[in-house]
């Protein structure tokens, strides 16, 4: 059993390998690009630039940034999630990571 988190944008650490990144997680249904039907967990590393598919990781939530919610436009988006980087990479970047 398990509690499905509020659907939105988080600050998150994640160990991957035995090494620590700051990441932004959504949790929601793609609104803004083709509505899923059921609730997907995504995870943006920064520092990171690989393909880990596939590779047990372990993830913590640190802060609720946002809710998920539908945009009028890809670039207002875009826009946004550079905005939420940002934020977390300033307000959640001293965290032990």
């Amino acid at each position: 059993e398990y509690v499905e988190p509020k659907h939105g944008v988080y600050a998150v650490k994640v160990e991957l390998r035995g090494k620590m990144y700051l990441g932004m997680a959504n949790i929601g249904v793609h609104p803004s690009i083709s509505e899923l039907e059921k609730a997907l967990l995504e995870v943006h590393l920064f520092g990171l630039n690989e393909d880990v598919y596939g590779e047990s990781v372990t993830c913590t939530f640190l802060s609720f940034i946002r809710e998920e919610r539908k945009f009028a436009s890809l670039n207002e988006l875009i826009n946004q999630l550079e905005k939420d980087k940002e934020y977390i990479l300033t307000k959640c970047g001293d965290f032990n990571v």
